[in-house]
């Protein structure tokens, strides 16, 4: 529930940060439900023109922290709309994941609090396996908690 409450809180943050004019310099604020609004099939088939047409932008996303199998130095991890769906109920669809990448030489240690992240977004499924892994990518500018 702690989790719930919190991300209430950041999306009211941002939402005043934003009218404050303290943030800025953004393409676009990006929030999960414009990643989530197509049913996901096989890769980036399906996908909305909208959607697409996101790649290579600078936006800002806020979320929770997945590590991928680390929690100090952390080069990726997966960023999601709500850990709840993800530990304790229905893992999200693929397009209801971003992989973020910090910058090369730059870590980051796990956040519990949810967390902002400004970055280029990327469009482009990742293979592994044979395996459509990811479809979103975000490449980091910046990444604080939001508390």
């Amino acid at each position: 529930m702690r989790g719930a409450e919190a991300m209430l809180q950041a999306e009211k943050k941002l939402r005043d940060d934003i009218k404050s004019g303290k943030i800025s310099g953004l393409d676009k604020i990006l929030p999960f439900d414009e990643l989530t609004c197509w049913p996901y099939e096989d890769g980036l088939k399906g996908m909305p023109k909208r959607v697409k047409d996101l790649s290579g932008k600078k936006v800002l996303m806020t979320g929770f922290m997945l590590p991928i199998d680390e929690v100090q130095n952390i080069k990726e991890f997966l960023l999601v709309q709500s850990l709840w769906s993800c530990c304790y109920g229905t893992p999200p669809d693929i397009n209801g994941i971003v992989r973020v990448v910090m910058p090369k030489g730059k870590t980051t240690d796990y956040f519990f609090d949810p967390i902002k992240v400004v970055g280029t977004f990327k469009v482009e499924s990742t293979v592994m396996d044979g395996y459509c892994v990811d479809i979103y990518q975000l490449h980091v500018e910046s990444l604080e908690a939001i508390k």
